[in-house]
This record gives C-alpha cells, structure tokens and sequence, in this order.
C-alpha cells in the first residue's frame, strides 16, 4: 500500500509564542494567517520551526548583536512588534473605510437604477451631497468622507453590471431549484425597429414575478428562431423544461401554429404544457365570436381611442 501523504492543513500546526524571541517571528491574528518576520515583514508557508530557524540565520545574523534573553533584544523585539501592529491596524481601518464608500456608491447606484436614472445621475448625487455637508457640518473630515465615495458615471455603469450580474445568477438559482415555473412572452419593437422579445418567469415556490431576459431577435422572427433564442437561454441556464407548467403567448401564428409554432415545439419538450394567450388578444377573439360583442369591442375601442388620442385636456377630462 502507498503510505498516505501529510496534509500540512490537517496537522494544526501551532504558533509557539517563545519562537517570537528566538526567531524575531510573530502569527498575525486572523483565519488561515502565516508567520511574518518583525524584521523584514516577509512570511514563511508553513508553521514549522525549522522554516523559522532557516530564515533567521540565513538573512538575520546581524541580529546576533543582540543575544537571547538580553533585555536589549526584548526592547528592540517590542519596538518592531508595535511597529507591525501599528502598520496593520491602519490597513485594517483604510480597508475598512474604503467598504464603507464602496457600500455607499452601490447604495446610490441601486436608487437611482431604481428610478431608471441615467448613469451620469450619480455626479450630480455627489454635488448636492457635498453641498449638504458644507452646509451642516463644518469639519472638513465629512467633506473627505464624501469626496471618498466613487460617484462618477462611469463607476455607475460598472457597478450596475456587477449588480446585474447578481440578480441575474440569484434568479437562475431560484428558477433551477423552483418544483414549477410559469412563463409569458411577448414580441415587440423598440425604438429603433429592433425587434425583441421579453420574457417574464413566475415561480411557485415563492410566488415570485420577475422580468428573466429581454433577447434580440435577429432576421426572421417565425417560430423556429424564436424556439432556438428561448432554447438557446434555458440551456445555458441549466433549466428544466420538464418544469414548465404554462406558456403565455400574444397568439400570433409563429407562437400558436400548430405544426412550426413556438408552444409546438416547447410542447415537443414538454407534452404537459398548457398554453395560454393574454388577456387582450382574448378579448379580440371573444369579440369575434358574436356579432353583439363585436359591436361592444367596437364601441369600447373606438372610446379609449377618443380619449387618449386627443389632446391632454382631453385625457384629463376623463
């Protein structure tokens, strides 16, 4: 059999406070921290005391001047021991206070995204910021408190994709380990003709709506590109169709078509699928199958038109 290899992690290894004397080594206080050398601050890999040992008398002979148990080598330890401290808890505190401004920024930047504000809305947060603490503060310190927090538009624009990026894996991770889901569709174009189709997901283990993706369609927009742009994303995602309980769709031929229709070929994934069309395309179809309640579709549509169409006034009439 192979003897088995040592794992210097498993040994517990401990740090001997008599080895601080003896090889000028102090063991920092925090998680998983390696011996530093009060001389020359660099560390050893392993607790061990012939790696300390080793150090000491390679690159420290000079230290000899000083000999083990003098009162000189004691006063000269302490002086280096509070200098490192000293250099420690000042990183710890600039560490610190560099978290704090970075959770102020995110804070801002998720109102303002909240607000659907542009990115080069953060500038203008910081100016009246800074106004505010001119005006009710006089020390300078909350001025550089404020200086200190990176608003700009370009750290806005980094910092929302961070965010986005978060959300978007928390949503995955909710729909990949969600017992069922529910999805919506609908196909539409933005400002410049592009069209784009806006998937919207809900989840029945916490009873969530949420907007999953907004994806560009590009060419052609029948039921084969959109099946391959929505099978393309529930791929990579690493979501199941067998969860799918309902499909939503605006009844247009390329999402309901019997034979070359998106439902049809998520249902060739899922033959449990229900489908289902929104809720104003219904009330088209409803309208068509009675002359009355055609003539009640008419009369309802050509009344919204007459108040949204006309001029403000108009709207606020009614």
């Amino acid at each position: 059999m192979d003897p088995k290899k040592r794992k210097v992690d498993s040994e517990n290894r401990r740090f001997l406070a008599e080895w601080t004397e003896q090889y000028c080594f102090t063991l920092p206080d925090r998680p998983q921290a390696v011996p530093v050398c009060l001389i020359c601050n660099k560390t050893v890999a392993i607790v061990k005391i012939g790696n300390l040992k080793r150090h000491y008398e390679t690159t420290h002979q000079h230290f000899h001047n000083f000999p083990l148990g003098s009162e000189a080598r004691k006063e000269k330890l302490q002086a280096y021991l509070s200098s490192y401290k000293k250099s420690t808890k000042l990183l710890v505190r600039c560490m610190s206070e560099q978290e704090k401004s970075t959770e102020a920024a995110l804070c801002v930047y998720w109102t303002l995204n909240k607000h659907q504000k542009p990115f080069s809305d953060s500038e203008i947060v910081k100016e009246c910021m800074l106004e505010v603490v001119k005006a009710h503060f006089e020390e300078k310190k909350d001025v550089a408190v404020i200086q200190s927090i990176p608003l700009s538009a370009r750290s806005n624009t980094r910092r929302t994709e961070i965010l986005a990026a978060d959300i978007k894996n928390t949503l995955f991770e909710l729909l990949q380990k969600a017992p069922c889901y529910v999805i919506a569709l609908n196909e539409s174009c933005d400002i410049v003709d592009d069209e784009q189709m806006s998937i919207f997901v809900s989840l029945m283990s916490i009873f969530r709506e949420e907007l999953l993706a907004v994806l560009p369609l590009k060419g052609n927009t029948r039921g084969k590109e959109l099946f391959k742009v929505i099978d393309e994303l529930i791929t990579k995602s690493n979501i199941s169709y067998d969860k799918m309980v309902s499909l939503s769709t605006d009844g247009a031929p390329a999402m309901i078509g019997k034979e070359k229709g998106l439902v049809k070929r998520i249902r060739d994934k899922n033959l449990g699928l229900i489908s289902y069309q929104c809720i104003i395309h219904q009330a088209v179809l409803c309208g068509k199958l009675s002359p009355t309640l055609k003539e009640v579709m008419d009369s309802l549509v050509k009344l919204i038109n007459f108040m949204r169409s006309h001029s403000a006034l108009q709207h606020r009439y009614f």
